[in-house]
């Protein structure tokens, strides 16, 4: 008897590529791998609540520079410079350009856990 086999092609569902121009050039914009992402979404939240004081602020642009360099490899060797606007706005642009289509159509339906809360009860311990 022959075991039917499901087979899930996973280099299907990979993001897409994506451009940026950035000191008059373009990039080319490598879809970020998830270790990468990770690390970008916590550094995102540290310029967000801006509680970082002026040396970890340094030390955070620097890592955020080293994470860019695989998802932007044209980057380092341009040695090209970046305001704090434009790195939220590139750190938007990896975010959405890393998020699956299907997701977004889902949460702008509202389906998603990612939009709705699901209300504690009364009582609950968690």
């Amino acid at each position: 008897m022959a075991v039917d086999t499901k087979t899930l092609d996973l280099d299907t569902i990979l993001p897409n590529k994506g451009k940026v121009k950035l000191g008059g050039k373009t990039y080319i914009v490598e879809p970020p791998k998830l270790k990468n992402l990770i690390e970008l979404s916590k550094l995102a939240r540290l310029f967000e609540q801006g509680e970082a004081n002026e040396s970890s602020a340094i030390t955070a642009l620097d890592k955020f520079k080293e994470l860019l360099y695989p998802i932007i490899p044209d980057l380092k060797k341009d040695s090209v410079d970046i305001s704090l606007l434009q790195a939220a706005g590139l750190l938007n642009f990896i975010m959405k350009l890393a998020t699956p289509e299907d997701k977004k159509i889902l949460d702008e339906a509202g389906i998603t856990p990612t939009k709705k809360k699901i209300p504690r009860q009364q009582g609950s311990s968690d």
